[in-house]
C-alpha cells in the first residue's frame, strides 16, 4: 500500500495545511504518516519568552503541549494516519534569540545548525525505513524558524539522496493566507521567475496584509510592533536574496492543486476545530482560519466556493538560501 509521508514542524501544521489532500488520500486507501518535529517544551520558560509575557505564560507551558499532542493524535487518528512526535524543543525553549515573535520569524541561532542536522538525520531514518511513495515538506512561508529548519533539512536531503521525484512542498497555513507571503518566500529563495521588480510590486500589499492579519495582532503589542515586524520580514527577504549563498537559477516551479469535495467541508471544519488550544492560545479563531482559507481558495482553485490547497515541486538543481541571515 502506498505510503504518503508528511513532515510537520509543529503539532498542527500538516493538518492545517494539507487536510483536503489527506482526506482524498484516505478515501483512496493510501497509508498516511505524519512526523511532527518540534513537539516539546521545557518545564519552565523565562520571563522574556514572548512579548506578552503575563498573558502568554500559559500558552508555553508543559501542560499546553500535552494538550496539543493529544489534539494532534485525535485529529490524525480520524484521518487514519500514523503519528510520530519527535519531541524536539519548540523555538522559544531553545534560545532567547526566539524570545518574541520578531525573533522567531526573522532570526537564526547559530546552534540551530546542529538542530537542522538532527532533523535531516531523523528524516532520512524514517524515509529509508518506510520508503514512502510521496514526501510532503513545508515551504517555510512566513519565516518561522522551525518551518525554515524543516524546509532546509528536507531540501538538503533532496540533494543528497536525489528525492526530487518524490517530494512535494506544501504552503504553510496560516502564513500562506497572508497576501504576498508566498511571493516573498519564492523571491527570498532566489527563483528567477520571482525577480526584483515583481517583489517590489507586491511589497505594499504584503505589508498591509501582514499588519492586519489576526495572528500578527495576537503576537505583537500595538501598531508600531506590527509595522516593525512587517518591515523586518521584507528586509529579511531581501537579505536572503542577496546572500552570498544565493545562486539565481532558472528553475521550473510546478504547482498542483487539491480541491476538496463539497461534502468534505464539514469534516475539514471538524478536523481543524480539534486543534482548539492552538486557535485559543496562539493566533486566530477557527472561523477566521476557514474564512481566510476559502478566500485563498478562490485565488488558487479552479472551482468557485471550494476548499483548495496548492503544492509545489522544485526542479533540481536548487541552491537557494536555506535559512536566511545567520544572525544571533
Amino acid at each position: 500500500m502506498d505510503l504518503i509521508l508528511y513532515f510537520s514542524p509543529h503539532l498542527d501544521d500538516a493538518v492545517l495545511s494539507c487536510v483536503a489532500k489527506m482526506l482524498k488520500e484516505k478515501r483512496e486507501g493510501k497509508t498516511l504518516r505524519v512526523d511532527s518535529v518540534f513537539t516539546e517544551a521545557t518545564e519552565k520558560t523565562t520571563e522574556k519568552t514572548t512579548e506578552k509575557t503575563s498573558d502568554n505564560k500559559s500558552r508555553w507551558s508543559k501542560f499546553s503541549y500535552q494538550d496539543r499532542r493529544s489534539e494532534d493524535r485525535k485529529a490524525l487518528n480520524q484521518l487514519g494516519a500514523e503519528v510520530s512526535h519527535w519531541q524536539l524543543l519548540d523555538a522559544p525553549f531553545r534560545s532567547l534569540v526566539y524570545r518574541d515573535w520578531l525573533g522567531i520569524v526573522t532570526r537564526f541561532e547559530q546552534k540551530d545548525g546542529a538542530t537542522r542536522e538532527e532533523i535531516k538525520r531523523r528524516m532520512w531514518e524514517v524515509i529509508e525505513h518506510k520508503n514512502p511513495k510521496e514526501i510532503l515538506l513545508p515551504l517555510g512561508i512566513g519565516g518561522h524558524i522551525d518551518h525554515r529548519l524543516v524546509f532546509a533539512a528536507g531540501l538538503e536531503l533532496c540533494h543528497e539522496r536525489n528525492l526530487w521525484d518524490r517530494v512535494l512542498f506544501y504552503e504553510d497555513r496560516p502564513y500562506a493566507l497572508i497576501d504576498g507571503a508566498l511571493g516573498a518566500r519564492f523571491f527570498s529563495l532566489g527563483f528567477q521567475n520571482h525577480p526584483w521588480h515583481l517583489f517590489l510590486k507586491i511589497i505594499p500589499g504584503y505589508i498591509c496584509s501582514l499588519i492586519n492579519f489576526e495572528m500578527t495582532k495576537s503576537q505583537t503589542t500595538g501598531s508600531i510592533s506590527r509595522w516593525r515586524l512587517a518591515l523586518a520580514l521584507v528586509s529579511n527577504s531581501i537579505k536572503e536574496r542577496k546572500s552570498d549563498k544565493m545562486l539565481d537559477l532558472p528553475l521550473d516551479l510546478v504547482s498542483q492543486v487539491t480541491v476538496a469535495r463539497d461534502e468534505d467541508l464539514k469534516e475539514i471544519a471538524n478536523l481543524i476545530q480539534l486543534y482548539g488550544s492552538q486557535f485559543k492560545d496562539l493566533y486566530l479563531s477557527e472561523k477566521y482560519f476557514l474564512d481566510k482559507s476559502l478566500n485563498y481558495s478562490e485565488i488558487i482553485g479552479s472551482r468557485p466556493s471550494s476548499y483548495c490547497e496548492r503544492y509545489w515541486k522544485f526542479s533540481p538543481p536548487f541552491r537557494g538560501s536555506l535559512l536566511g541571515p545567520e544572525n544571533t
